[in-house]
């Protein structure tokens, strides 16, 4: 499977009800792009399912790639344009396709978790859920990454950092320690190494919710135009050429990050 051959795949519905799937269209999709891959689930309950790559260990610092399921649109459709655009209805399912097939690809490091989570648009039960899992099993992420589209910075950059949110107090022996925001988002451009605007604290999202535990987070955003809102039926539109930068940005950070912590 292509790029668009995944996006094609996860462009259907989907539904929670903030504590399971209630429609499994789009996560049985996902869950189908990961048949024959070296990733196996962590947690297949909820509203958080919890995939990690065979080689994971549990001894070492991890990564977290959040990215939720869950959309406001009664439609599902995307296109492409002569003006290299595609239009669709993307919240979010297109930076979803960008983490699958870096996932199928081998892309990620093998110390990057990745989080399916559902009820982001209403209360972030999904990064509730995989958090608490997480930190119930003793597993500490470093730093957590939440994936989604943004109105920021479309037509100037192919990707921005936005709720650049570090930890106030790390737990004993983390690797990643910052003093002020200023020095984390400097970190986290040095690690993306792309062009990339960052709003420190922007529109509510998976971030926020992370940030209520004191850990490392950020949104990896993909810039979008949405003249009909970005939930509208109508769809938004994404510059194609934005999609291979972003997910170069995806794969450098989250590998970066790993390899620093595990030195």
């Amino acid at each position: 499977m292509d790029f668009f051959d995944i996006l094609t795949a996860v462009t259907v519905p989907g539904a929670d009800n903030g504590a399971e799937f209630t429609d499994r269209t789009r996560l049985d999709a996902v869950l189908r792009c990961l048949d024959g891959t070296v990733y196996h689930p962590l947690r297949a309950e909820g509203v958080a399912y919890l995939m990690v790559h065979g080689e994971y260990n549990q001894r070492r610092g991890a990564v977290l790639v959040s990215c939720h399921l869950d959309h406001c649109y009664n439609q599902h459709f995307w296109t492409t344009n002569d003006d290299g655009t595609l239009r669709g209805t993307f919240d979010n399912t297109i930076t979803l396709a960008v983490l699958l097939e870096a996932m199928r690809e081998g892309r990620l490091h093998p110390q990057t978790l990745v989080a399916f989570t559902g009820d982001e648009e209403e209360d972030s039960h999904g990064a509730e859920e995989a958090i608490e899992f997480l930190q119930d099993r003793q597993i500490h992420p470093e730093l957590f990454v939440v994936l989604d589209v943004t109105e920021e910075g479309y037509g100037a950059v192919d990707l921005t950092l936005e709720n650049i949110l570090p930890s106030d107090e790390p737990p004993p022996g983390a690797r990643l320690r910052f003093k002020d925001v200023e020095e984390y988002r400097q970190f986290l451009l040095r690690m993306v190494d792309e062009t990339a605007f960052t709003v420190v604290e922007a529109e509510p999202d998976e971030a926020w919710t992370y940030d209520e535990y004191d850990v490392n987070c950020l949104t990896l955003c993909l810039p979008s135009r949405c003249p009909d809102g970005m939930h509208a039926d109508s769809g938004i539109f994404i510059r194609q050429s934005s999609i291979v930068p972003y997910g170069r940005a995806l794969e450098r950070l989250t590998g970066e990050v790993c390899r620093s912590i595990n030195e």
